[in-house]
């Protein structure tokens, strides 16, 4: 089983990104629960939280917190609105899929 991590950049020009530093400003969302019965917002939100803090010892990557834009929302869909409201030039997203034991994990 294979992943590929792919990180959007959000809006060329937007305020990290004019700085002449290799700093990525990284919005983590709140993962989508795609399970045919879903497995609850917490777990989600957990893999947001767990992936941010391995990301935040990072000195090239600096978090900016999309934890509180709903992924239901319509603006949830809009990368580059994710990335206006929380100043990040990249966004990283995904969803958790339950199947019997199996949980598949995606993002991009």
């Amino acid at each position: 089983m294979g992943y590929r991590t792919v990180a959007k950049q959000c809006r060329p020009g937007y305020p990290a990104a004019a700085e002449t530093t290799d700093t990525i400003y990284l919005a983590v969302q709140s993962f989508r629960d795609a399970s045919p019965e879903p497995l609850g917002p917490a777990l989600g939100e957990g893999f947001a939280q767990t992936i941010s803090a391995r990301l935040g010892g990072t000195k090239s990557v600096r978090l900016m917190n999309a934890l509180g834009v709903d992924v239901s929302s319509r603006k949830a869909d809009d990368p580059r609105a994710i990335c206006r409201e929380t100043g990040a030039n990249r966004l990283l997203r995904g969803s958790l899929q339950r199947s019997g034991n199996t949980l598949r994990v995606t993002w991009t």
